[in-house]
């Protein structure tokens, strides 16, 4: 099934919740809910919202985006061939920036 989201939706694969930080530092034991993740990959974009004018204006990220959003937005999906895979639809609006790979340290 192919999920195409309408007007200026976005639908994101939430990250996964992480036990351990990047320094190495063993996090306690709590909830998923309470560590829900504010980012994630793009996976699929409405084709935007439409203006005064009735134009569409076209949405800022694409899909492969890696982008941080508002952590109590969207709304739960479930794709039947990705139902272990942890999907929002955010609008635009909730998606604060994009991550971008700038260069590798020495």
């Amino acid at each position: 099934m192919s999920v195409r989201p309408i007007n200026d939706f976005v639908l994101v694969a939430r990250e996964k919740a992480a036990n351990v930080t990047e320094g190495g530092i063993l996090l306690p034991e709590i909830s998923e809910k309470q560590r829900r993740p504010w980012r994630g990959v793009v996976l699929a974009v409405g084709p935007g919202k439409l203006n005064e004018a009735a134009a569409r204006t076209p949405l800022s990220v694409q899909p492969g985006d890696r982008v941080y959003f508002t952590q109590w937005t969207g709304h739960r999906f479930l794709s039947p061939p990705r139902d272990e895979q942890d999907e929002l639809l955010v609008r635009a609006d909730d998606i604060l920036c994009t991550l971008e790979r700038i260069g590798e340290f020495s």
